[in-house]
């Protein structure tokens, strides 16, 4: 006969209990580098949109202070009362000539160097007109200046009048009259009089707009005041894709750039690649920019056209959210939101925290 010895249950307990330990041990010793792995990946993201967004926050704010440098310079100009302001030989002395081109009379600067000028009078040629033309001959420095000192994607810096007439001195030089028709008036277009009617601070655009030589663009409009009332405006204006590609286009992580209504305006590589996302291109909106109208809904990420995932990512953004996780193209991702409030837009970083069908619920907190 075969006996079955008796079974010591504390020493079963104690062999099973072990074997648990190990098991966990060895798991979680598998398990460690996954977890460090996205931990660090969400902790890259996190540091380098910190640091992208204080990066474009002071940006805008060099923008602003340039703005409000111009302003206050032009003004001065306006309260010398020692500047000769003879129109005697005025052409010649300013550098150029009114002269007659496609029908209509234009100023014309014969000097290509500095600002160009847009000056197109539906009547006679005044010497009130050749007088404002004068005095902003002294404003071209200030331009030059306000350009000299901001970020490399400008588009323009722009001061105007439309008393007397409609008087427009830009900088870079670019031959506008070729571009533009005779006789216009600058309170038709959104940039001038949105400056020429603010109280105060400038004002910024409040989306991009397209722009037939700029593409998409956005602009800080501010008022200029001469003889106790508004005299005109001063605008900068900002090539906002530009800005994007060179905030974004070297970053390491993913990262969006979003404006305020959710249009993507800038996407690092990275974030390209694993959202299949791609910013607004200007080449394929040619419609729009020669319109010179917003950007288009289907644009926006929060579109009814966008997948689930980044619908509800864009409007957690918008909403003011941050420091969430949110699945995307079968990932679970933890958002960093910072928003640039300057202009409104928002900057997202985005580190991959679990990938669809992991053994694994939850993480450590970061």
């Amino acid at each position: 006969m075969i006996y079955n010895e008796p079974i010591d249950r504390e020493d079963a307990v104690a062999k099973a209990s072990a074997s648990m330990v190990f098991a966990g041990i060895l798991f979680a010793a598998c398990l460690a580098p996954v977890l460090s792995s996205c931990g660090a990946a969400a902790r890259a993201s996190r540091v380098e949109t910190q640091a992208i967004g204080a990066r474009i926050r002071a940006d805008f704010a060099a923008v602003r202070a340039a703005e409000d440098a111009l302003v206050a310079s032009i003004e001065s100009v306006y309260a010398d009362s020692s500047l000769e302001l003879s129109v005697d030989g005025m052409d010649v002395a300013a550098g150029g000539e009114f002269a007659v081109f496609e029908g209509g009379k234009y100023y014309y600067k014969t000097a290509r160097t500095g600002c160009c000028y847009y000056c197109s009078p539906r009547g006679p040629v005044t010497d009130a007109m050749r007088r404002e033309i004068r005095t902003m001959g002294y404003c071209e420095g200030a331009l030059q200046k306000a350009w000299n000192s901001l970020p490399p994607y400008l588009s323009i810096v722009f001061y105007g009048i439309h008393e007397p007439t409609t008087i427009g001195m830009l900088y870079p030089w670019d031959d506008v009259v070729s571009v533009l028709p005779p006789g216009l008036c600058l309170m038709a277009f959104d940039w001038y009089r949105r400056g020429y009617t603010s109280k105060g601070s400038g004002l910024w655009s409040a989306q991009p707009f397209a722009d037939l030589t700029n593409g998409w663009t956005m602009d800080l409009s501010k008022s200029v005041r001469a003889f106790g009332a508004t005299k005109g405006a001063a605008v900068i204006g900002v090539r906002i894709m530009k800005a994007g590609e060179l905030y974004l286009g070297k970053a390491a992580t993913p990262i969006l750039l979003l404006a305020s209504d959710s249009t993507l305006m800038g996407a690092s590589p990275s974030a390209r690649a694993a959202f299949g996302l791609a910013p607004l291109e200007d080449a394929a909106l040619v419609k729009q920019m020669s319109a010179n109208i917003f950007v288009p809904a289907n644009q926006r990420l929060n579109h009814e056209s966008r997948p689930d995932g980044i619908r509800s990512l864009a409007a957690r953004v918008l909403a003011g959210e941050s420091g969430f996780s949110q699945g995307i193209a079968g990932a679970e991702w933890r958002v960093e939101s910072v928003r640039i409030s300057e202009i409104g837009f928002y900057l997202v970083g985005l580190g991959k925290i679990k990938n669809s069908g992991d053994m694994r619920s939850s993480l450590a907190p970061l």
